[in-house]
Order: C-alpha cells, then sequence, then structure tokens
C-alpha cells in the first residue's frame, strides 16, 4: 500500500520492488502503471499476470530537489479492484549545511560545489596501536597544530566506536559506544563523528580472536601544506563479523579544515549506511556544531562519499597561549641555576611578532622571535640566584602590534649558600645545621630530630664527638619517610670524591626500618639511589659506610632518608663526610664457572674515567702452568666508567650472550675449568702492571681456590 524511499542525496537513484499477484482465475491484463516520468518512475509501464502467477515492478526515486515528494502510484488493469493504489515517499537530502554559531558549514561531494571523493590509502601508515577490541581509546599526536572550534590542539583521541576526540585521551572518562545526537550536552564533546556507532576493531594484545580491523594514521604533503589522516580500517559491529566498514578523517594543517571519506559503510545491516550512527562535529560543551546524521535522518551514508567541514576563517589578530604561566624553581644553590622551557602557542591567524621580555633578576629570558599562526616556540627562562633569598617576579613579554591572550608567567624560586665541602657531625648544638633541611611525612612531625648523645632508645654512643643525628623512629608512625637534605657542596676540583658517614639502628620485633641515601648533581632537581640498607638485628654497633660517588659536580648534595616501620629504638648518623678517595683500578667482577660452557669474566671499571682497552690484556694460566696466554680486547675497545665489559663462551645461554661484548669460541680466555687462574694487566710502552689477579698461576688447586675464606 506504500512505498517510502526515505532521504536520499539530489540525483541518486533509489529503487524499490513491488510484486504483483493474480489470485484470480483468469489473466490479469495491466494496461497502465504511472508514474512514468518524475522524480518517481515506475517500470514496466503495462503488463499481462497469468492466472496464480505474480511479477515484479520497480519503482525509482531520484529527487532533484531538498525537501518532501510524494505520489500515487496507479495501476489500471480489468481487475474489479482496478485502478490499485500505491503511495509513494521520499525527500530529497541537502548536500550542504551551516554555518553554526561558530561559522562551521559542510558539503557532500553530491553538491556541485562539494569536494571530490579522493581516497587517501593505508600505504606507509602507521598502526595507532589503540585498536583492542570493544571500546578502546587512545592519544594521537598531531604533526603540526590544529584550531577546533576556537582552540588549538597537538594531540587528538581515537576510538574503537568511530570518533575522535580533540586533545588526549586523559579528558575522555570512557568510549562511549552509544551515540547521542549533536547537540547534546551530554559526554562526549569537543568530538568529530565520523561513524559513531558501537564499533569493535583489533585483538586484546597476546590475542587472535577478537576482531577484524584497525585504526592508522599518516601524513601526507610537506609543511605548511600538509593533511593528516586517522584512516579506521575494516573495523566491525559485531563480533565475527567479517565485512568491515572503512572510512577517515583528514585534518587539514592551512585551513584547519576537516573532511570524513567513506570507501565501505555496509557490513552489518544494524549498521549499514549509518543506520545507527552519528555523524557530525560538536564543540566543548554541545552548545554548538553541526549534525549530518543521527541514526540514518537526515543523510544516509554512502561508499564513495566525501564530506567536507570547512571551518571559519582564522582571526585576523595573532593570538598568545602560554602553556604554563606560573612556574616554581624550588630551591637552588647560589650559582648554580635552573632553567624553564615555555612553550609559545600563536592561536590567531597573523604572525605573532615577540620581541622580547622584560623580568627582573635573578629570573631572565633571551627568547625573541616571529611565530606563525599555528605555530609554536620555546622560550627558555633562567633562574640564576647570586645571592641567598627568596624571589618572586612576573616575567612579561613584549609582543609588536594589537594580539589576544596572555603574555606573562609568574616566577618564584630561592636559594642558598653553597659549602666548599661537606663535614658534619652534628656538633654545633643547633638541628638541622646550617643549611640542612628536614621534611617528613609523619602527621605529628616527627622526623629527624635534634642531635642526640645516642641515649634516646638507642645504643646511648655515637660514632665521633657527643652528639648524632637522630631520626625519632620510636615516635614515627609506621610508614613514615623522613628526609634529611644536605646543603650543595662543590666537589668539582675531586677525583674521586667518597661518601662517608656511620649511621646505627637496632629493630624490634616484627619491625624493619631502613636508611636510603640519594644524591643529586644539579642542586636538588634531580635524585639517584647512591645506598640503600634495612636496619639488620639487635646489635648496637655503629656502621661505618663509604661509597664512591658515579657522578659529581660543583653542587653535589645528598638525602639521607629514614623510612619507619615502627620499632622500639631510634636511627642516628654521624660524621658525614666528603673525602677524597684512593684511585681505583678496574677489576674482574665475576669469575663465572656455570654448568656446560655456561663460563665467562666480568669487569667493572671503578677508575672514574673511560678507559682505552687497547693497553689491557688478560692473562691466563692453565693447570698451574703459569701465564701462557693473553687474550686482546677488540681494537679500539673501550670501557665507560661505571660500566661492565662481559666476556662469555659461544656455547653459554643465550640470555648470557646476548648481554656480552665479546662471545669467543673454543679455546679462549673464558674456556677455563674454575682453577685457571686469571689476571688483568695493563701495558703502557714497556710497563706492565697487574690491576686484579684471580688465583695463582703457579698451582693447581684441584677444584677451585677459597673466596673470602670460603672453600669452593
Amino acid at each position: 500500500s506504500a512505498l517510502d524511499f526515505g532521504a536520499l542525496p539530489i540525483s541518486m537513484t533509489g529503487m524499490m520492488t513491488l510484486t504483483v499477484s493474480n489470485t484470480g482465475g483468469g489473466t490479469l491484463n495491466i494496461t497502465s502503471i504511472t508514474p512514468t516520468a518524475g522524480v518517481f518512475v515506475a517500470s514496466p509501464a503495462d503488463m499481462i499476470v497469468d492466472p496464480g502467477a505474480t511479477q515484479d515492478l520497480t519503482v525509482t526515486f531520484t529527487p532533484d530537489a531538498v525537501g518532501t515528494f510524494t505520489d500515487d502510484l496507479i495501476i489500471i488493469s480489468d481487475a474489479d479492484s482496478s485502478p490499485d493504489t500505491v503511495s509513494l515517499d521520499g525527500s530529497g537530502a541537502a548536500s550542504s549545511g551551516g554555518p553554526d554559531i561558530a561559522g562551521y558549514t559542510w558539503v557532500n561531494s553530491y553538491d556541485a560545489a562539494g569536494p571530490a571523493y579522493a581516497w587517501i590509502d593505508t600505504t606507509d601508515a602507521i598502526d595507532a596501536i589503540i585498536a583492542y577490541g570493544d571500546d578502546y581509546r587512545g592519544t594521537i599526536d598531531l604533526p603540526f597544530l590544529f584550531r577546533f572550534y576556537g582552540n588549538v590542539y597537538s594531540q587528538i583521541t581515537a576510538t574503537t566506536n568511530g570518533w575522535i576526540g580533540m586533545g588526549p585521551s586523559s579528558g575522555y572518562s570512557s568510549s562511549y559506544w552509544t551515540n547521542e545526537t549533536i547537540l547534546d550536552a551530554s559526554t562526549p564533546n569537543n568530538i568529530i563523528a565520523p561513524f559513531w556507532d558501537d564499533l569493535k576493531a583489533g585483538d586484546a594484545p597476546g590475542s587472535t580472536s577478537s576482531y577484524m580491523g584497525t585504526i592508522l594514521y599518516k601524513t601526507v604533503g610537506v609543511a605548511p601544506d600538509r593533511q593528516f589522516v586517522v584512516i579506521f580500517q575494516d573495523v566491525v559491529r559485531s563480533y565475527g563479523d567479517t565485512d568491515g566498514f572503512t572510512f577517515e578523517v583528514i585534518f587539514d594543517e592551512t585551513t584547519s579544515d576537516i573532511t570524513l571519506q567513506y570507501a565501505d559503510v555496509t557490513g552489518n545491516a544494524s549498521a549499514d549506511n549509518g543506520i545507527g550512527a552519528t555523524v557530525g562535529i560538536e564543540n566543548a560543551d554541545g552548545t554548538d556544531g553541526l549534525l549530518y546524521n543521527y541514526n540514518g535522518a537526515p543523510n544516509l551514508l554512502y561508499d564513495d562519499l566525501a564530506i567536507y567541514f570547512e571551518a571559519p576563517a582564522a582571526p585576523a589578530t595573532p593570538g598568545m597561549v602560554l602553556d604554563i604561566q606560573e612556574y616554581d624553581f624550588d630551591v637552588v644553590p647560589v650559582g648554580f641555576g635552573a632553567s624553564l622551557d615555555v612553550t609559545i602557542i600563536n592561536d590567531g591567524g597573523a604572525d605573532l611578532v615577540v620581541t622580547g621580555a622584560t623580568v627582573n633578576a635573578p629570573f631572565s629570558t633571551a627568547f625573541s622571535g616571529t611565530i606563525p599562526a599555528l605555530q609554536s616556540a620555546v622560550a627558555t627562562i633562567d633562574f640564576d640566584p647570586a645571592t641567598v633569598g627568596t624571589f618572586a617576579e612576573v616575567l612579561t613579554f613584549a609582543v609588536t602590534g594589537a594580539y589576544t591572550g596572555s603574555d606573562t608567567v609568574a616566577l618564584a624560586g630561592s636559594s642558598y649558600a653553597v659549602h666548599a665541602a661537606l663535614d658534619e657531625g652534628f656538633e654545633g648544638g643547633t638541628f638541622p645545621p646550617a643549611d640542612w633541611s628536614v621534611t617528613t611525612t609523619d602527621a605529628s612531625g616527627d622526623a629527624w630530630e635534634a642531635a642526640n648523645d645516642g641515649s634516646s632508645h638507642g645504643p646511648g654512643t655515637v660514632a665521633e664527638g657527643t652528639l648524632a643525628a637522630m631520626a625519632d623512629i620510636y615516635n614515627m608512625s609506621s610508614g613514615t619517610v623522613s628526609h634529611m637534605y644536605s646543603p650543595a657542596a662543590d666537589l668539582s676540583g675531586m677525583s674521586a670524591p667518597r661518601l662517608s658517614f656511620w649511621w646505627q639502628c637496632m629493630t624490634g620485633s616484627g619491625t624493619q626500618p631502613s636508611l636510603t641515601v640519594n644524591y643529586s648533581i644539579d642542586g636538588g632537581s634531580t635524585w639517584s639511589e647512591l645506598y640503600y640498607q634495612e636496619a639488620d638485628g639487635t646489635a648496637d654497633d655503629w656502621v661505618n659506610v663509604k661509597v664512591f660517588l658515579p657522578e659529581f659536580s660543583a653542587g653535589t648534595m645528598f638525602d639521607f632518608v629514614a623510612f619507619s616501620d615502627y620499632g622500639s629504638y631510634n636511627m642516628f648518623l654521624d660524621a658525614v663526610l666528603v673525602e677524597e678517595g684512593p684511585v681505583l683500578t678496574p677489576f674482574f667482577s665475576e669469575y663465572m664457572e656455570g654448568s656446560g660452557n655456561n663460563k665467562g669474566l666480568e669487569i667493572y671499571n671503578a677508575t672514574g674515567a673511560d678507559i682505552d682497552l687497547d693497553e689491557y690484556q688478560i692473562a691466563q694460566s692453565v693447570n698451574g702452568g703459569g701465564w701462557q696466554y693473553y687474550h686482546a680486547f677488540p681494537a679500539g675497545a673501550t670501557l665507560a666508567n661505571g660500566d661492565l665489559w662481559l666476556i662469555v663462551t659461544d656455547a653459554a645461554f643465550p640470555e648470557m650472550i646476548a648481554m656480552a661484548d665479546e662471545v669467543l669460541g673454543y679455546p679462549s680466555v673464558v674456556n677455563h675449568n674454575g682453577d685457571d687462574a686469571r689476571a688483568l694487566i695493563k701495558i703502557v710502552g714497556t710497563d706492565t702492571t697487574f690491576m686484579d689477579v684471580i688465583g695463582i698461576p703457579t698451582e693447581d688447586p684441584g677444584s677451585g681456590w677459597d673466596v673470602a675464606g670460603v672453600a669452593v
């Protein structure tokens, strides 16, 4: 009784079939079927249907304008019911739309003024590593800045559900598989929706049994006229689908325009042609945008379709956006500065000309330059205090001509004196000592505290003098961490500085406090661990620790960290000293004699400088026969300070071979039997110096030599 063609693009033809049945006993003679011209066309114009038979006629609909069309299909025959009437309905869908409030418009490839469909394929495209199945999202970095509804973005969020968010994925709490219309204040907002539906793509890591499809991206062209393309390749609607949907989103660098293209929009009856999808763009709060399709209306999607969203013109003036508008440099040593990189983004439509900046010392910047529209530059701000104090200033960038945005950075920082050396016995009666500082996580403030003679829940003694620093573990809550920071010490004139200190901490039943010592060579900006030890048993002995510094500078600091596991005793620290350590040589750090041919030698460079291995050899003794053979290292080889050189046999475990610097076949310096002596020697001219020796070259002990008094 009725045929409804829905909405079709102008000039696209839709076709539906009508079946005519002859239920009588005589021949049915149909003499006229109309209409035969116009937007609705029936074919054939007449027909004969035998008794009990059926015959199909087709009706096409080709809208020639935007709007609603109705007509009647009239069938004239010799049947008693003649004329028979079938109502025809359809509409011509718009091929363009907008503008919205911001000025965005859209036009599709069915419009004479629209874009030509030109698919950008996956050649050289990069897998976004996002498609892991159902409801996944991830961040993709843009190769250029992109303007969208008045804001500028360097990252986007792609989802397996067929929509793209502006900004990183951390800005979206879900992948939002249920599509909504546009406009809609509910999340997600700030989106580009090429095919927002409950789609799936890819496998979870390690799986090959989930869904076909992936999300890829690529850059086309050369700056400043590039296009960035996100391709949804063969994504599916349901588990088990073998026919996927393929579409893409194109970001234009020059204009910030957006193009959606569709290569394949059929694959599942519940999603074909976007009948369950949202297509369009929407701003950050859902108050502005353009809707192309919501669940099949007002426009469907078709293969080889392109939809072009044209962005409004860029602002006539430049704009300044600073990624940091306030910053605290914290505390740095005098004469040991710090720096901050501030990214300046020009979100306007004209060049941003920065001629410099004004700010009072000790802050400064040398930045100046011209930043083109939708480009960025980095300004380095320095903090170089020459005196001890606390500082707060506002830096203001100087810009030529009119512009929008913010041009200031609020800066703060403080400084303290650098000590020529570090030698602290905590004897001065003031705690913390001058230029030392203490912090704690304990709610009651229990931490490293006033110097003590060791009698407060301790051994009753100190390592040197009469006082020591004490961490009040007895009163700290379990899990408390207390830091005691030394002042910065200038160690630049030392050759092999070594930190020396005494510490003591007894433990109670079931408790395990610990001491960690960290060091910093940049005045406390970054830290590395130097020493860690858990308190051991109930002994009241003081322990002297001496640790070489792997690196040092004119502003070296130390952080003594007491960890409380709650207990009956306190922790004590005394006689902190940085001293010049003895010059060390390279030495054998491992002599490996494992099962089979899992054998090797490892050498550690503790000299404080890189060494040239052309000056070194390994002397070999077999079964007590004296130094008989010598191994030379590969020509030109060097061993960095603090690094290891590993030599293994070619029959060792694969894990050993993968780590090795040299892999040697039989016979070699590492084909030893555990009772063969080895020596590391240095040869300079006619001088030969033994750096390290394992075993006695003229003796055969049988199985091996005792190590540290332990029989092998």
